[in-house]
C-alpha cells in the first residue's frame, strides 16, 4: 500500500518514461557500442563475411582467445571502457540531468569490474557451447548432450537474473561491486514476476532480431540498412527496460529502507 502520496510502480515508471524519453538516442547509441565490436572482432579473427558475422557472432573474449590479436586485444579493452563510461552516464541521466560518464573514478571502477565479469560469463559460455560441440550448423545431440545444454542454459537465465539490477545497484546506491550482486538478488526476490518477464522478454527480443537477420545474404553494403534497423530496435526496447529496471529498483529500496547496507 502506497502512503503519504508515494507514486504507484506503474506510475513511477510512466512518469519517467515521459520525462527521459529524449534519452532513447542514448540508448541506441549503448547499443551500437555493444553490437558493432563483436563484428569488427569476427573479421579480424577469420574474415568472415558480415552477412555471417551478424548471426554467428562470437563473445569478444573467445575472439581474442582464438587469435591472439594486439589490435583485438585493443578493440575489446576500448569497448568495454566505452560501454561502461556511457553506460555510467546514462543510468545517471535516467535519474537527473544529462550526463556523460560516472560520478567518479569509485563508480566508474566499480561498474567497469560488472562490465569485465559479463565478458567473462559470456566467454565461459561460448567456451562451454563449443566443448559440446556446438559451434558447427549441423549438429545431432545425443540425450546426454542435450541435457547439458539444458543446464548450460538455465546456468545463462540464473545468471543474468542474479545481476539484473547489479548496475542499477552501483549508480543509484553507490554500493560495491559485491554488495550490487546481493542488492540485486533481494531486488529479485521481492520482484520475482517482473524480473523474470525482464529477462524472458529480453531473450525474446534477442532472438527475434537475430532470426531476422538470419535469411539476409549479400555484401556488406547490402546489409548495413538491416543491421542500422536493429541497432535502432534494440536501443529503443533496452531503453524501455532500463527505465521498468530502474524504477524497479528504486521502488524496492524506497519500501524496504535499504539505502545503505547494515
Amino acid at each position: 500500500m502506497q502512503t503519504n502520496g508515494s507514486p504507484t510502480l506503474l506510475q513511477r515508471i510512466g512518469r519517467l518514461l515521459r520525462a527521459k524519453q529524449f534519452l532513447v538516442f542514448y540508448a541506441i547509441g549503448l547499443f551500437a557500442l555493444l553490437y558493432v565490436p563483436p563484428l569488427a572482432t569476427g573479421w579480424l579473427r577469420d574474415h568472415r563475411p558480415l552477412d555471417v558475422l551478424v548471426r554467428d557472432s562470437d563473445a569478444l573474449l573467445a575472439d581474442l582467445w582464438a587469435r591472439h590479436s594486439l589490435l583485438i586485444a585493443l578493440i575489446i579493452a576500448v569497448s568495454i571502457v566505452l560501454q561502461t563510461w556511457f553506460r555510467a552516464g546514462y543510468l545517471r541521466s535516467l535519474l537527473g540531468r544529462l550526463h556523460w560518464g560516472p560520478v567518479d573514478g569509485r563508480q566508474f571502477r566499480r561498474l567497469l569490474g560488472l562490465m569485465v565479469t559479463l565478458e567473462l560469463i559470456a566467454w565461459g559460455t561460448s567456451a562451454a557451447a563449443v566443448a559440446l560441440g556446438l559451434s558447427s550448423d549441423d549438429v545431432t545431440l545425443d540425450t546426454r548432450t542435450q541435457l547439458l545444454v539444458l543446464g548450460l542454459v538455465l546456468v545463462q537465465l540464473l545468471v543474468a537474473v542474479a545481476l539484473l539490477y547489479a548496475d542499477y545497484a552501483i549508480v543509484v546506491s553507490s554500493v560495491t561491486l559485491l554488495q550490487s550482486v546481493r542488492r540485486s538478488l533481494d531486488t529479485v526476490r521481492a520482484n520475482r514476476l517482473v524480473s523474470l518477464l525482464a529477462v524472458g522478454l529480453s531473450l525474446v527480443i534477442f532472438d527475434m532480431t537475430t532470426s531476422a537477420l538470419s535469411g539476409i545474404q549479400g555484401a556488406g553494403t547490402a546489409i548495413l540498412p538491416s543491421i542500422v534497423i536493429l541497432i535502432v530496435v534494440r536501443g529503443a526496447l533496452s531503453f524501455v527496460l532500463d527505465v521498468v529496471l530502474i524504477a524497479v529498483y528504486i521502488d524496492t529500496i524506497e519500501r524496504r529502507g535499504t539505502q545503505r547496507d547494515d
